[in-house]
């Protein structure tokens, strides 16, 4: 279901397997640093890290709804120039990375 909602934002879906959903939102011209950066930002937070979506059996349809109607948010401003370009920041988001 997930997976399939994102086809349809035409965004490639690398691969799903036990609730995870690989993705490439860059054919929207987002990143997924961009989309999880801003989905921190809702006003109930969804938590992202990289290309992997983690669906698990208590993760809310309304979690759901919200994750993709923030990249169709996203997208559509993208495609009419209001959102800006990103400045790119060498920031390494992942959790285990040494600092």
């Amino acid at each position: 279901m997930y997976g399939q909602s994102l086809v349809v934002f035409y965004i490639p879906v690398l691969s799903s397997f036990h609730g995870q959903i690989f993705y490439d939102p860059s054919p929207l011209g987002l990143d997924c640093d961009e989309i999880a950066d801003r989905a921190n930002d809702l006003p109930d937070p969804i938590i992202l890290q990289g290309s992997r979506l983690v669906v698990h059996i208590q993760t809310s349809e309304d979690a759901i709804d919200d994750f993709l109607e923030l990249v169709r948010t996203l997208a559509e401003k993208k495609s009419s120039g209001v959102l800006p370009e990103r400045q790119t920041a060498q920031v390494n988001r992942n959790p285990y990375a040494k600092k």
